[in-house]
């Protein structure tokens, strides 16, 4: 009966199960994440090969681990090295493995090193994620205060401006919009068309999904993407649907 009520053992068993939807792995993923126990870490780790090799969750994975406790360092750090050594996985997994690994670097020498050698890397997704090391959560160069001014908003969303920028760095962009509360109006407009730019990468597209859900209610907009091509930006539209129902039920 312990087994049965042993939160690790319930969230690991879903993440396990190929049954289990999109959605509840993702949620799965979280819930682990918040325990933020030994337990929950190396679930974490056991169960990323059992993700069905969705991008999305597995890039979800190692943004969790990034973020738990340092004091797991000894189980997070090999992990995070492996996945970002491994390079058949995709680019945005590597990249936030580099990101979650820059959380643990003060004073590895080991990091710093490793750190150096990939930061030459012709991958942007993890070259540019290794110039955000030292920072607890992913963002671009600049504070969510610091963008709620309308200039500085204006600028970001400046069409021209938002046309140099690398894929990962308007990854960031559309993180950071859905973080904004003022002036959201223009936020979501933006987000918008990126979500529904063919053209766009499709980390781009995830990303910009990710983030107008998380400051707009609309299931019908997010619905229009649960076909998309592209799988993690279908899956990252299943997941946003999902949540405003489990958030709404809870």
């Amino acid at each position: 009966m312990q087994l049965v009520d042993n939160p690790v053992n319930k969230f690991s068993n879903i993440l396990q199960n190929p049954e289990s939807d999109v959605i509840k792995k993702y949620i799965s993923i979280f819930e682990l994440k918040s325990l933020n126990t030994s337990q929950s870490v190396q679930a974490l780790i056991d169960n990323f090969e059992n993700l069905d090799n969705s991008d999305l969750l597995k890039h979800e994975v190692t943004y969790a681990l990034g973020q738990m406790n340092t004091d797991f360092k000894y189980l997070i750090k090999p992990f995070l090295v492996k996945v970002l050594d491994t390079e058949n996985e995709y680019p945005v997994v590597r990249h936030e493995a580099a990101e979650g690994l820059s959380n643990f670097c003060e004073e590895d020498s080991e990091l710093l090193q490793l750190f150096q050698k990939y930061s030459e890397s012709n991958i942007n997704e993890k070259k540019y994620g290794l110039q955000f090391a030292g920072t607890r959560e992913p963002a671009a160069p600049f504070e969510i205060e610091e963008i709620q001014s309308v200039k500085l908003l204006s600028e970001l969303l400046n069409r021209k401006y938002w046309e140099k920028t690398n894929n990962l760095f308007r990854h960031e962009i559309c993180f950071v919009l859905g973080q904004i509360s003022k002036n959201a109006n223009e936020s979501i407009m933006q987000l918008k068309e990126t979500s529904a730019d063919q053209e766009e990468n499709e980390i781009v597209r995830h990303e910009a999904l990710s983030a107008y859900s998380s400051i707009a209610d609309d299931k019908e907009f997010l619905k229009l993407f649960v076909n998309d091509p592209s799988r993690i930006v279908r899956e990252s539209a299943v997941v946003a649907v999902g949540l405003i129902d489990y958030w709404n039920n809870k």
